[in-house]
């Protein structure tokens, strides 16, 4: 064994060092340490820690150098701070010197090593949390782009299925209807129209590539005429059954380019015009099989794959990671604002974006997406198809450019027109100073920067100040105010001339019902001007009412709102649903002027088979001038009794 105060090696069960004179049966000193309560970020370290100071070993000191003030005698009180994210306080308490057994030598040597031992994991801690520490610029970064970081609750989604009908609509069989008529209107001259209106369906079957499409007119609560379409086998077809018993078809199919050039009616036009019946027949087909590629597959003839796109973007340039190094960042002052409706404490960041660095941004990012050959490529075939269109217009003259030639004069043209804009902006804009707000989650709480922005004409300039605060919800952005304001600073400026735009975001979101209003108003301060726009809308998923209001105004008072009230009666996530539109209100000048709609609209799986519309089928391109005469006639014939029975 050991003397616990002189370190000599001692025989087993000695009671009395031979070297100091230390009895052997007084209890070492151990320092009674109770952790203080983490408080929130109230004192700050060099830099945030993430490591607790109750999580770090003692060994984590290691050559920590701890300066130990002389103890007066009976007092012994040590201090460790170690702040990661919040305070960690601990105090060592040493026993009275009474309930100790006296010792000859070193007795304060204990008190004084207990101390330094608390003093070691605190300086530790402290170390610890400086290698461990968020770079503020990183901090910044990261709530700033978690302003819109996926998983966030999306009400839409969670009540609907949105992205889910959408898929839907893309891959299995369907259906949709939409209907609205008038019910009641301000405008005289309008009333005699009540419960007329219009009716539109659609038939989808994804699974056979067949299509249907029924517009109707509605006088007086009933179905006045009606154009049916239909696509299957290659074959378009129309009818108007109110008007003719005529079905007409068209079969795009093989053999096309003849029937065209051998059509009574379409052959000589197109010869007189000097179009080609085959060029044009291929450039009907080319288009239909382009338009199925495109729904088919993302990229494919012209339809752009974004997420693609913006992949190569990453992987080709580094205009993101040079924009964000040239960023400057350095801590700032604290501030609080509600976030989650809670008034917290902020971390403040001083953030400067020079313009230099801002132009070298969107100069590169504009030439990488000027020169991605993929984007060439699905431009040159949208140019290739416009200038088939043309010569088979008539547009195929000695000394027309090729399409490549066009690409490359159309590119030369863009560049030019997107170089000189970033040229102006360059002329324009200043460097932007901001504060970041960041809460103790890592959440952006609030933005505040200005800018100063440099007209053309000697002497102009403009300040521009902004203001905004994402105040959270169930999901970021839920609950937003933001401001922007423009003040002249120019030569003539009567400091007075000032701009204001103001915006207020509010929602709510339960589970079951939803609210979301907007306000954004902009005023004036020079000639009084006012303007705004006001949305509100709520939802209720248990008995499905909606209510849904848009309005715009200027100088306080209302020039025209829309408002949509009604239900959501049935409801299959992401499948189908049937939507109840009791009253569409559409109103000017005030209330003064109104128009009352009423209608529904649903979507849903398909419910029977896509079919041809009914009746004596005529082929378009086979017909003579005497067929389309007599179908001429029955239109003119049927046209007339029905403006009879409408006593016009």
């Amino acid at each position: 064994m050991k003397c616990i105060n002189c370190g000599a090696e001692l025989p087993e069960n000695e009671k009395v060092c031979s070297e100091c004179g230390t009895e052997m049966q007084a209890e070492a000193v151990e320092p009674v340490v109770e952790a203080g309560e983490v408080a929130e970020a109230e004192a700050e370290a060099e830099a945030e820690a993430e490591v607790k100071a109750e999580a770090v070993e003692p060994e984590a000191a290691g050559a920590a150098e701890v300066e130990v003030e002389a103890v007066p005698e009976g007092e012994a009180t040590a201090e460790a701070e170690a702040v990661p994210e919040g305070e960690v306080t601990a105090e060592a308490e040493v026993k009275p010197e009474s309930e100790f057994k006296p010792a000859p030598k070193g007795g304060s040597k204990k008190v004084i090593a207990a101390i330094a031992a608390v003093a070691v994991v605190g300086a530790g801690a402290f170390g610890i949390s400086q290698v461990f520490a968020k770079d503020p610029k990183q901090i910044v970064f990261d709530a700033i782009e978690g302003v819109y970081a996926k998983g966030q609750t999306n009400p839409m989604e969670e009540l609907f299925g949105i992205s889910q009908f959408a898929e839907h609509a893309k891959t299995t069989d369907n259906e949709m209807e939409f209907s609205l008529k008038l019910d009641d209107t301000s405008i005289q001259e309008a009333g005699a129209y009540t419960g007329s209106g219009m009716k539109f369906s659609v038939q989808n079957d994804v699974t056979n590539t067949r299509s249907a499409a029924d517009m109707a007119l509605i006088y007086n609560d009933m179905d006045l005429v009606t154009i049916q379409s239909y696509y299957g086998e290659d074959t378009v077809m129309m009818a108007i059954p109110e008007l003719t018993k005529s079905v007409f078809t068209v079969n795009f199919g093989e053999g096309l380019g003849e029937r065209m050039a051998q059509s009574p009616t379409l052959g000589p036009i197109l010869e007189e015009g000097g179009v080609d019946a085959g060029e044009l027949a291929q450039y009907v087909q080319d288009t239909i099989a382009q338009r199925k590629e495109m729904k088919n597959n993302a990229g494919a003839y012209g339809q752009i794959d974004v997420d693609a796109l913006m992949q190569r973007y990453k992987e080709g340039t580094k205009a993101q990671e040079n924009f964000k190094a040239a960023w400057t960042v350095s801590k700032g002052e604290k501030s609080t604002f509600m976030v989650d409706g809670k008034e917290v404490s902020c971390k403040g960041y001083e953030t400067v974006i020079s313009k230099d660095s801002m132009m070298e941004f969107l100069r590169t990012s504009s030439d990488f997406f000027l020169q991605d050959e993929q984007l060439k490529t699905e431009y040159l075939k949208r140019l290739e198809m416009t200038a088939r269109l043309s010569r088979l217009a008539g547009g195929d003259v000695a000394g027309t450019p090729s399409v490549e030639e066009l690409q490359k004069q159309s590119y030369e043209e863009l560049t030019g027109n997107v170089n000189e804009m970033l040229d102006e902006l360059d002329k324009t804009l200043g460097d932007i100073t901001m504060t970041v707000y960041v809460d103790k989650k890592g959440n952006l709480a609030a933005l505040d920067g200005t800018t100063t922005l440099t007209g053309s004409t000697e002497g102009s300039s403009m300040e521009a100040a902004f203001h905004a605060e994402i105040q959270g919800g169930v999901y970021r952005t839920q609950n937003v105010t933001a401001a922007l304001t423009f003040t002249d600073k120019g030569a003539e400026a009567t400091g007075n001339d000032v701009t204001t735009f103001d915006l207020t975001k509010q929602g709510t979101y339960d589970g079951k019902r939803l609210t979301a209003d907007w306000n954004l108003d902009m005023s004036n301060a020079a000639d009084g001007s006012s303007a705004g726009f006001l949305y509100t809308g709520t939802y209720n998923s248990e008995d499905g009412s909606y209510h849904v209001q848009a309005e715009v105004g200027s100088g306080g008072e209302k020039l025209g709102a829309l408002s949509l009230t009604g239900a959501v009666d049935q409801l299959e996530k992401g499948k189908s649903i049937h939507v109840n539109l009791d009253e569409v209100n559409v109103s000017y000048l005030g209330d003064e002027q109104y128009v009352k709609l009423g209608g529904i609209y649903s979507y849903q799986p398909l419910s029977g088979e896509v079919s041809a519309p009914q009746g004596t089928q005529m082929d378009a391109l086979a017909a003579t001038e005497e067929d389309w005469q007599g179908v001429m006639m029955e239109v003119f014939m049927s046209a007339y009794g029905l403006l009879m029975k409408l006593g016009a």
